[in-house]
């Protein structure tokens, strides 16, 4: 069965179909900027890994060779918190004892699981 339109107007619903993208390239240039966005996302989360990799490693190396037992306050050797007046430590880059801060090794491993 011929088709009763003219030719003129074929054409230009021919040409009306190429104006627009067609779902598979919508969707395709959805997903390249979808890629794109998660490449991002990984790449900071990369350098948020490796920032608080160092820093967990150089308060760790300013612990070692460290003796004894740590004020619960200000982590430092030689007292303890019931006889400190200094006042609280609250970075670990400041007294080097990471082991007293529990949630920098956990966020360091939450960071190595998505990693």
């Amino acid at each position: 069965m011929q088709s009763i339109e003219d030719p003129v107007t074929e054409e230009k619903s021919r040409e009306k179909a190429t104006d627009h993208p067609s779902y598979l390239e919508r969707k395709s240039a959805e997903l390249t900027e979808n890629l794109s966005l998660l490449q991002t996302q990984i790449r900071s989360a990369s350098e948020q890994l490796q920032s608080v990799r160092r820093e967990y490693e150089e308060a760790s190396s300013k612990a070692n060779g460290r003796r004894g037992k740590l004020c619960d306050r200000c982590h430092l050797a030689g007292h303890y918190k019931g006889r400190c007046s200094n006042a609280p430590c609250t970075d670990m880059n400041k007294c080097g004892a990471s082991e007293k801060y529990t949630e920098s090794k956990s966020e360091i491993q939450k960071l190595n699981y998505r990693d």
